[in-house]
C-alpha cells in the first residue's frame, strides 16, 4: 500500500439531491514521525477530485472531467486560497492510548492554527487516521451555489493511510517519513 490522503465533503440544502458528495485526494504530502513527534505538510494545489462518494465508495464517472476541473478550481482557488496558503501543516505529538494512539496536533490551514485531537487506528500493516474536521474553525465558510440551495456541510472527513510494518506498539519511539506523490 502507498500512503494516501482522502477528504470527503458532503452537500446539503434544498437542492442537495442534484449535487454529489465528493471524495478528494491530496496526493502530495509528507508526514514524519520522530520519537512521538508528528509533523506533516499537505500541498493544497495538488488536490484532485476523484468522483462522487457514497460512503467510502467512489464513482469516478458520475462527474465529468470538465466538472472535476471546475470543482477543483473552486476548492483550491476560492475556498482554500492555495495561491496565498499553499500548505496545510500539522505539528503534534503521538500519545499512546490503550485502544489506539491519539495525535494532539496544531493544524494550520488558510493562515489559521487550531488545536485538534486526532485518533489513529491500529490496522495490521497500516497506521490510519479517520477523523472529521470542522472547516469553519479555520475561517472557511461552507461553499454555496444557487443562492445556498446547494452548499457544503461544515464538516470534512479526513482519512490518512500510512503503511507501517513494525508493530504499532513501537510507534512512540519510531522514526519514519511517508511521502505522497501525485
Amino acid at each position: 500500500m502507498t500512503p494516501a490522503l482522502h477528504v470527503y465533503v458532503y452537500r446539503e440544502g434544498l437542492l442537495a439531491r442534484f449535487g454529489h458528495d465528493l471524495r478528494l485526494t491530496v496526493p502530495r504530502f509528507e508526514v514524519t514521525l520522530r520519537g512521538g513527534r508528528v509533523t506533516a505538510s499537505f500541498e493544497v494545489g495538488s488536490i484532485r477530485v476523484d468522483g462522487a462518494a457514497t460512503g467510502e465508495k467512489v464513482d469516478a464517472g458520475a462527474i465529468s472531467d470538465a466538472d472535476k476541473v471546475a470543482i477543483r478550481g473552486r476548492i483550491t482557488d476560492e475556498i482554500l486560497l492555495a495561491a496565498k496558503h499553499p500548505l496545510v501543516t500539522l505539528e503534534g505529538e503521538l500519545v499512546p492510548h490503550p485502544q489506539s494512539p491519539v495525535v494532539r496536533a496544531r493544524i494550520t490551514m488558510k493562515g489559521r492554527t487550531v488545536d485538534e485531537e486526532i485518533p489513529a487506528s491500529r490496522i495490521p500493516g497500516i497506521l490510519r487516521v479517520n477523523t472529521v474536521i470542522v472547516p469553519s474553525r479555520w475561517g472557511i465558510a461552507p461553499y454555496k451555489t444557487l443562492a445556498g440551495a446547494i452548499r457544503l456541510q461544515d464538516r470534512w472527513r479526513v482519512q490518512l493511510y500510512l503503511p507501517w510494518e513494525p508493530p504499532l506498539d513501537a510507534l512512540p519511539g519510531a522514526e519514519k517519513t511517508w511521502v505522497g506523490v501525485g
